[in-house]
């Protein structure tokens, strides 16, 4: 009992249960110092800089060029922003038209009255397509939520005007509408028919779905007569050869349940011709239009596609020091460019939008390829490059997005040969164009946001290869698995 209380001390504690709390003293003592620690502080990040940098006065004229593309983002913006209100409503309004005719609740246009301002509902598609046509420009108008809206009034139009008189109307009611706008209306008309067909057909009239076969039968023959290309026009007119089976299947349908004489009575319908549901003249004088834009537009698509090629063939050059092969080719895409646009008849926002567009933009990714190369990392400005060919603030912005991909493979092209100070060079140069990249996707159009999602791809992956290099430096390796770097020895090499 005494050796129990010379165990136990002077506390009177067993040794057993105060080394317990000895213990747990310390780790509060240890909790609380570490709680009373200040966490360290991350070093700052190393700037990126170039190792040849472009002159300030060049990176001061990139900007201006940079200042005028987002001033054209702007105003594209805008520009869509001001037709997208009447162009909501009108198809709203349209759209409405075509339900209410369908249940049979209003035969014309005229016969919608507006409770408020007691005007006829054709009279405010009217009114919204004259407000909507005075806010497009050019290139909002060739867009696709503004020709669905056009051809969508076109179709309700048309159709009211079928169900009243059973015969298209023409051209020269849209005075304020382009031969494709009012055709793209006239093959939505022949969507309706179906539907309209569907529902007569429902009810066993027979002889209103025969006058809707005579009609399709009728557009589909002056169809016909175009020599459509590729084109939103001609992938709506596909569509029309299935309104013409869809509508023989629904007769033959009708024709097993309704009687011999009402069988017969549409006999009749087939003499009508197509002269008699629809002017042929008119659509004379439209195939003749659209065969003449036609031709013009494939002379776009020929001259295009030496440029086009051309600029490829420069880069390829370019990737390889051929500087007079790359200048040469470059040189001859500049003459194409210029005696094209001097002679064709498209309008310049129109000739921009397509494969001379995309052409522009390969040759303008070229140039500034070429200038950054030659010049040891100088950028090509878009006012220097309008010196040599008529180029839209559209077009150098793209040859800039794919710019950061030619770079890109240049990179690691000098990355293979542990060229530091030139990958470092490519990658500063992806950040000024990323720096623009992130401020022009607030503003500009989903297709241009889209594009530029290559920018941040791209610098991404050369800040990941540039980071490779620096691992394979500091290493006694000569190439580098980064799967075999995370559990890496710190080098011993006289560079540490």
């Amino acid at each position: 009992m005494q050796q129990d209380r010379g165990q136990e001390g002077d506390s009177g504690m067993p040794a057993a249960k105060r080394a317990k709390t000895e213990t747990e003293t310390e780790t509060e003592a240890e909790t609380t110092a570490a709680k009373k620690m200040t966490p360290p502080v991350p070093a700052r990040p190393s700037p990126v800089m170039l190792a040849d940098a472009a002159s300030e006065s060049n990176l001061a004229a990139f900007a201006t060029s940079m200042q005028t593309i987002r001033a054209s983002l702007v105003a594209q913006g805008e520009a869509r922003d001001r037709a997208r209100v009447p162009c909501r409503e009108l198809r709203s309004l349209v759209e409405s038209g075509l339900r209410k005719a369908h249940e049979g609740k209003i035969d014309s246009p005229s016969s919608t009255m507006d409770q408020d301002e007691g005007e006829s509902a054709s009279s405010k598609h009217k009114v919204l397509v004259k407000d909507l046509l005075e806010v497009c420009s050019p290139s909002v108008r060739n867009q696709g939520h503004v020709s669905m809206c056009l051809s969508a009034y076109v179709a309700f139009e048309c159709f009211c005007h079928f169900v009243n008189t059973g015969v298209l109307l023409q051209r020269r009611t849209f005075p304020e509408l382009t031969s494709t706008e009012y055709l793209m209306g006239t093959l939505r008309f022949a969507d309706e028919l179906e539907t309209y067909a569907i529902g007569r057909g429902m009810s066993r009239d027979i002889v209103s779905v025969s006058v809707c076969s005579q009609m399709v039968k009728a557009m589909n023959a002056a169809f016909i007569q175009f020599n459509l290309r590729n084109g939103p026009l001609r992938r709506r007119y596909d569509s029309l050869k299935y309104r013409v089976r869809k509508m023989e299947d629904i007769l033959y349908e009708l024709s097993l349940i309704c009687s011999d004489a009402e069988v017969a009575s549409i006999r009749e319908h087939e003499q009508l011709t197509s002269e008699t549901l629809l002017d042929m003249e008119e659509f004379g004088t439209m195939v003749k239009e659209i065969d003449e834009h036609t031709e013009e537009r494939e002379k776009v698509i020929t001259t295009s596609r030496g440029p086009q090629k051309d600029s490829k063939k420069a880069i390829y050059a370019l990737h390889r020091e051929n500087w007079g092969e790359a200048r040469k080719l470059l040189t001859a895409c500049e003459e194409t460019f210029n005696t094209f646009v001097a002679t064709t008849k498209i309008p310049r926002d129109e000739l921009h939008a397509g494969s001379f567009g995309n052409a522009l933009e390969e040759y303008a990714e070229a140039r500034i390829f070429e200038e950054w190369r030659v010049h040891k990392g100088s950028l090509l400005t878009l006012d220097a490059m309008r010196e040599q060919v008529d180029i839209q603030e559209r077009d150098y912005l793209g040859g800039i997005v794919d710019f950061t991909g030619e770079i890109g493979r240049y990179g690691v092209v000098r990355a293979t040969a542990r060229d530091e100070d030139t990958v470092k060079q490519v990658l500063a140069t992806m950040l000024i164009i990323k720096d623009y990249a992130i401020d022009f996707q607030e503003i500009a159009d989903p297709k241009m946001v889209k594009k530029l999602e290559a920018v941040f791809n791209n610098e991404r992956k050369m800040r990941n290869t540039l980071y490779e290099l620096t691992l394979l430096k500091h290493s006694k390796r000569k190439t580098l698995d980064l799967d075999s770097t995370r559990n890496m020895e710190p080098s011993t090499s006289a560079e540490d």
